[in-house]
């Protein structure tokens, strides 16, 4: 047992600690622009898709500075006139560890966002119903008629410290 805590201790004060990110539901979702698809005069489509983050960091004890996750668009070609948007909800599952704080609903560009905030030493689980539930929100106007074509949106999560 004193084995057990020692290995624990020189775990959690070593000077390389692993810190990771993962995101659940990574396949590509589909959304048909076709005009026939919006609803009688709507003046938009949209489209939602969500999505579990989990995370594990270490902060070293002499006071580190909190890690963050950034989101941003990273897509060469997206359709005229798309906005997307992205709310993180409050973590949601069994960590001992100080899990960060969502920012609140934030539109999407190339700039990285801070998503959430204020991350220590935690582990927030992994897969779905754990950690952050988070809702990108697509929004394409109804005119769009001469944008046609096959688009791919990169959506990038970013761990950082």
């Amino acid at each position: 047992l004193i084995f057990s805590v020692f290995l624990f201790f020189m775990a959690c004060t070593g000077i390389y600690a692993q810190n990771s990110i993962s995101v659940s539901n990574m396949f590509p979702q589909y959304m048909s622009l076709n005009p026939n698809n919006y609803a009688h005069g709507a003046q938009e489509m949209t489209f939602q898709y969500s999505q579990w983050i989990n995370y594990m960091t270490l902060i070293d004890y002499y006071g580190e500075p909190a890690f963050s996750i950034t989101v941003q668009l990273v897509s060469a070609h997206k359709p005229r006139g798309m906005e997307l948007k992205i709310e993180a909800g409050p973590y949601k599952g069994y960590s001992t560890g100080a899990v960060g704080t969502p920012t609140g609903m934030k539109t999407v560009t190339k700039d990285a966002r801070v998503l959430i905030d204020n991350i220590t030493t935690s582990y927030t689980g992994s897969g779905r119903g754990q950690g952050h539930h988070t809702v990108l929100f697509f929004f394409v106007p109804n005119n769009i008629k001469a944008d046609t074509g096959t688009y791919k949106v990169n959506v990038v999560y970013t761990l950082m410290q």
